[in-house]
């Protein structure tokens, strides 16, 4: 706690040259050092005022809708050079250099492969590179989180297990153009 009482998220990492101490204000259960996957989600089945949190706000108006979700992984770093801008609003597409389109389904760990499989389908368009990003720059995309009422969004969430080879198709559509 700091001095006013308010929890802080304090994280470190001591391989990285920027090993500072960074006091999180947003985000929950990061760490410098920590790597995150990002998701950006469209859909014509979405609210139709504002955002929600999740994948299921993809499906709120329409029992099928067309939804589309990029994908970005990065390192969380505490050095100012990895800051990148308006992370609430898009995948950054100054750093997509070798991306991925697929179609599958939904993340949540709701659904097992086994006995309960998605009904959803998405078309995924992944980065497949690993980005550096300034915690900084992480908790500024937090807040506006916060500040929009997704507060359910300021923590990473389980995600189901892989799908086992077998059930996978063994051809992407390899592209730098479609985002």
């Amino acid at each position: 706690s700091d001095a006013t009482g308010t929890a802080r998220v304090v994280a470190t990492n001591g391989d990285d040259v920027s090993d500072a101490r960074y006091a999180f204000s947003f985000c929950q259960d990061v760490a410098v050092g920590d790597t995150i996957e990002l998701h950006w989600v469209y859909s014509t089945g979405a609210a139709r005022t504002g955002v929600s949190d999740g994948l299921s706000g993809a499906f709120a108006t329409q029992n099928n809708p067309y939804v589309v979700v990029r994908a970005q992984v990065f390192k969380i770093t505490n050095n100012p050079s990895d800051d990148v801008a308006d992370l609430f609003v898009s995948w950054n597409t100054t750093l997509v250099s070798d991306a991925v389109r697929y179609v599958g389904s939904t993340t949540g760990d709701k659904y097992d492969n086994v006995d309960r499989c998605s009904p959803f389908l998405v078309i995924w368009h992944v980065d497949r590179e690993c980005h550096r990003v300034s915690a900084r720059s992480l908790d500024e995309m937090c807040r506006v989180m916060k500040d929009n009422g997704l507060s359910d969004d300021l923590k990473a969430h389980a995600a189901r297990q892989l799908v086992p080879s077998s059930l996978t198709a063994s051809a992407l559509s390899l592209s730098s153009t479609f985002y």
